[in-house]
């Protein structure tokens, strides 16, 4: 997720972007998994890019690798937002992530 992007979220939001930065991926794990199956692969792989994917390989969590070949295109718009909204995604930031022009 890119920073200019948050620059223009309210103060409450960025403080929720602050608490997702500390969620162990244990927690993200049981997030995820508590989300339907049918969504599950498509946010989980959206997490891994935006919380996962850049840590150095002494630090890297491998808890969300085996979503990684999920395709995430294959999900419609809706639903995904939803599952980004309850992972706690910013409004914001949910429909553009879930947008599939955005998607990794």
């Amino acid at each position: 997720m890119g920073n200019n992007q948050h620059s223009k979220l309210p103060k409450e939001e960025l403080k929720k972007l602050k608490e997702m930065r500390k969620r162990t991926p244990e927690v993200w794990v049981e997030k995820i998994n508590a989300l339907p199956p049918s969504i599950r692969g498509a946010a989980a792989k959206l997490v891994w890019w935006d919380y996962f994917g850049l840590r150095t390989v002494k630090d890297r969590w491998p808890h969300l690798d085996g979503y990684l070949q999920y395709i995430a295109t294959e999900v419609q718009y809706g639903p995904l937002v939803e599952a980004l909204l309850e992972l706690g995604y910013p409004q914001q930031i949910a429909l553009t992530r879930a947008d599939t022009t955005h998607r990794p």
